[in-house]
């Protein structure tokens, strides 16, 4: 009889996925935020554009 032979070694786990992309940093964001928050503040920016676009359909 041949002797056992042991199982071959499992092949090593494949390399993780690459971590995703960070997000951007807070700079841009913290610069934008108050941009968004004035114009839905001041007049909701869906109106604005509706109304542009309904003028220029129109027009």
């Amino acid at each position: 009889m041949h002797p056992v032979t042991p199982p071959p070694p499992l092949s090593p786990p494949p390399p993780p996925p690459p971590a995703p992309v960070a997000p951007a940093p807070p700079a841009p964001a913290s610069a934008s935020a108050p941009l968004m928050s004035s114009s839905i503040e001041g007049a909701s920016p869906e109106r604005g554009l509706g109304l542009e676009h309904v003028d220029a359909v129109s027009g």
